[in-house]
């Protein structure tokens, strides 16, 4: 635990000072003037599907700067390096950089380090485990079997590693989903068997007790964008769907009998030719159909499921490649072209539709290589703008991205950030380590203490965009034990090295605290109020633990900006 409040409220105030900790922008770095001169120089284009990450990023330059023409809208400055760079590993493995790598990044004078650094994440372990784990959560978020999702997310999620690892295609692991066989025997439910987790698809159909009804909800959900479950009842109420579409696609997964192995996990014998069932309350019989009215041809179709699969991943299917990068755009703008993602209709139209179709097309035309989408919007200018508000005090709609949304950090990045910022196992965070933390054979204490804190953080229901935490939040890291050992000398190995280290002046010491909590350097007033504080205090590890902190708990640390 901290001092009493009076001790720090002196500290604390420094939080409040800026709009979510943040400093103000210092002069244009090179990068930034380059970026500009770049998108300024680029003509409107219309849809196109483009070859590189860098041609796809100047096509988004293009058309997101011609909106803001359109609407009259200025949009922020730039961000600068230290902002980008914490965003930057924020958003591709899930942590903020560690004091030698913030320091490397700042220091690099090449006028195209930003574009270095987000093709390092990309090839990262870190970057296989944060984005497995983001795909492995949004795939599962309409499972309502709170006991045991976490373990067949967990296996979800080392499945879709491997994927990754071995630059898969996206089409390709969606397709591997939908056909997955699903009579092999699930692990025992037993702790120990727990321990070394399966890399399987099945868990999936787990999550979902084998259920076409939840199964079609998902998929149209998850691969196509469509909330399609509104038509379960009913016909959709604002869009075309209609109710016997939905069991249409339900019919797909009508082959599954779910039996009970033990007490606990699920498996399910099949009947791989099955393709059709009963609408519920009625004598309707639904047959396995395709969303755009066509049926399959069961004489070249392997399996039901496969029928399915090949479609909807096919260039036939309008909706799967825009739905695949209108959510890979929604994870790392805050908000989708198409918002929410998963609710694609007429009338719920893009905010710029030639983006989509040109980030549609473009993703197709590179296999589906997440890493060529997510490179190409992270060199886009509306991907690196400022989250500084306007100093007219003008806003402009956040779905035309002219400014940066300030969302608030996930339960997995606020631990894994706290991890880094107090250097508790440097090894296994390091962007180039490469253990893989599901497939650990024995339990780990970091990893006990990460899996209860994620659950009194988690909240996979809500959109992470706003910059308010819930009180009980707030509480928990203020004052609970993951922040104080944080803190704490005894058990915070980044104060030890702080406090101890006999080259360092004070100037020098507050400058690591500051790069290991907000990858950044200390503005002048901040260093002339901090180093004040240690100055003034009788106990100067205690005062430094005071800093630390403050700055582990101020908006800007909880955030990504």
């Amino acid at each position: 635990m901290r001092p009493a409040v009076g001790v720090l409220a002196g500290l604390a105030i420094w939080c409040l000072a800026y709009p979510f900790g943040l400093w103000v922008p210092a002069e244009e770095s090179p990068a930034n003037r380059e970026s500009r001169a770049r998108t300024s120089a680029q003509p409107a284009h219309t849809q196109c599907c483009c070859q590189s990450p860098a041609e796809l990023a100047a096509v988004i330059d293009a058309l997101v700067a011609q909106k803001w023409k359109e609407e009259e809208v200025q949009p922020a400055a730039l961000a600068e390096d230290a902002e980008f760079l914490r965003r930057v590993y924020l958003d591709l493995v899930g942590r903020i950089p560690s004091v030698a790598e913030a320091r490397a990044f700042l220091d690099h004078r090449a006028a195209n380090k930003r574009a270095e650094l987000v093709r390092q994440l990309l090839q990262s372990h870190a970057f296989l485990n944060h984005w497995s784990a983001i795909l492995a959560e949004t795939w599962l978020s309409g499972s309502d079997n709170a006991f045991l999702l976490g373990s067949w997310r967990a296996m979800v999620q080392s499945w879709l590693r491997d994927h990754l690892r071995r630059g898969s295609g996206y089409d390709k692991i969606v397709r591997e989903l939908l056909t997955a066989h699903t009579t092999q025997q699930p692990v025992a439910a037993q702790p120990a068997a727990l321990l070394q987790v399966q890399a399987t698809p099945t868990a999936f159909y787990q999550a979902y007790g084998f259920n076409p009804r939840n199964l079609a909800a998902s998929v149209s959900r998850q691969f196509l964008g469509i909330q399609l479950d509104c038509a379960e009842c009913h016909n959709h109420p604002f869009a075309r769907w209609k109710r016997q579409q939905f069991w249409e696609l339900a019919a797909f997964f009508s082959g599954f009998e779910r039996r009970v192995n033990g007490r606990v996990f699920y498996s399910a014998a099949e009947n791989p030719q099955q393709r059709s069932l009963v609408i519920p309350d009625t004598n309707v019989t639904a047959t396995a159909r395709f969303l755009d009215g066509t049926e399959p041809d069961w004489n070249t179709a392997e399996f039901t499921r496969a029928a399915l699969a090949d479609w909807l991943v096919s260039p036939k299917n309008p909706y799967f490649a825009k739905a695949a990068a209108n959510r890979v755009w929604y994870q790392l703008m805050g908000y989708g072209i198409v918002d929410p993602p998963d609710d694609m209709h007429e009338e719920n139209p893009p905010s710029h539709p030639e983006l989509l179709e040109t980030l549609a097309h473009s993703f197709a035309g590179a296999d589906f290589d997440l890493r060529f989408l997510l490179e190409a919007i992270c060199l886009s200018r509306p991907y690196q703008l400022s989250s500084e508000r306007s100093s007219s005090g003008s806003e402009a709609q956040p779905r035309l991205f002219a400014r940066r949304v300030v969302r608030r950090l996930t339960a997995a990045q606020l631990w894994d950030s706290l991890v880094e910022a107090a250097y508790w196992h440097p090894s296994e965070s390091r962007v180039g380590a490469a253990p893989n933390p599901l497939m650990q054979r024995s339990p780990n204490p970091l990893t006990q203490r990460r899996a209860a804190f994620l659950e009194k953080f988690r909240d996979s229901a809500s959109r992470p965009v706003e910059a308010e935490t819930s009180v009980l939040q707030v509480l928990a890291l203020m004052h609970g034990e993951a922040a104080g050992s944080a803190v704490r000398l005894e058990t915070s190995p980044m104060l030890q090295m702080v406090t101890s280290y006999p080259m360092w002046n004070e100037e020098q010491r507050l400058e690591v605290l500051f790069l290991a909590a907000l990858a950044r350097r200390p503005q002048p007033h901040e260093q002339q109020r901090f180093l004040r504080h240690i100055e003034q205090s009788a106990n100067k590890t205690s005062a430094w633990a005071d800093v630390f902190w403050v700055l582990l708990n101020s908006p800007e640390f909880i955030s990504n900006h």
